[in-house]
């Protein structure tokens, strides 16, 4: 069966290991939900198939992104 990541609002400190493990682990698609600021640097070699508008505060970046291996 296909399995999914979800990072939501993760922390540095994990969130890097967390997609390189997924990733390794032969997984193929990762949900990120933050700011794009703080997105692990990992997803970049990944293909962005969508990203979606999510409610927010005032001043945030916060959106749904969606990653494809």
């Amino acid at each position: 069966p296909r399995r999914t990541l979800l990072l939501c609002w993760p922390c540095a400190d994990w969130a890097s290991d967390a997609v390189c493990s997924y990733l390794g682990a032969s997984g193929d698609t990762v949900v990120y939900v933050g700011q794009e600021t703080h997105r692990p640097a990992e997803l970049d070699a990944l293909d962005l198939v969508t990203v979606h508008d999510i409610p927010r505060w005032a001043d945030c970046t916060d959106r749904l992104e969606v990653y494809r291996a």
